[in-house]
């Protein structure tokens, strides 16, 4: 697929050309049947906890292309996912929970259903005390490529997007409130 940019909505009506067997034809543009086609695709955000007994909720928004930037597709209340993969640096290419530590998360028992007003929310379950680290979560998009996009830069809307779940990696020293740094 080449390098598109984004576009506008654009209505697009069917015209109609017509031959019956006298040879003689017609053709007939119809207004009225005009559709609405719009640039997609899929984001999901990434999320983090401090505690490893906190579970993460990462949101996968559908976005629409309005001509002038990406914004949630409010309308949209049919699309579903019906894969992820979940890949870190212990465990790949698992489809419903992945160890975390000597822990596991894992992703609700009915993490595809539909999203409403262009978001869908999904939980994953705490790896439990100890168990820091984190998850790379993919929606796999084969069966809605419209929705991939070019997140890796290279002019080809092939990319399904990518967030990161992740526990207690930036927590810090418990026993300090406030710390600040004099600079002279």
């Amino acid at each position: 697929m080449a390098h598109q940019r984004p576009h506008s909505p654009l209505l697009i009506y069917p015209n109609l050309t017509a031959t019956d067997s006298d040879a003689v034809s017609g053709s007939e543009g119809d207004p009225a049947a005009a559709g609405r086609f719009i640039s997609g695709r899929m984001v999901i955000e990434s999320g983090h906890a401090f505690l490893e007994t906190d579970p993460i909720n990462l949101t996968l928004d559908a976005q629409m292309y309005d001509g002038n930037r990406w914004t949630t597709h409010s309308a949209d209340q049919c699309t579903s996912v019906s894969a992820f993969r979940m890949d870190n640096d212990q465990e790949e290419n698992q489809s419903s929970s992945i160890r975390i530590g000597e822990g596991t998360t894992s992703l609700p028992a009915n993490p595809y259903e539909t999203f409403d007003a262009g978001q869908h929310s999904l939980t994953l379950s705490a790896p439990g005390e100890g168990n820091s680290g984190f998850t790379n979560l993919t929606p796999l998009l084969n069966d809605q490529p419209w929705l991939r996009h070019d997140w890796t830069g290279n002019a080809q809307y092939t990319d399904n997007p990518s967030g990161r779940a992740a526990w207690g990696l930036y927590r810090g020293n418990p026993n300090i409130i406030y710390m600040r740094e004099i600079w002279r």
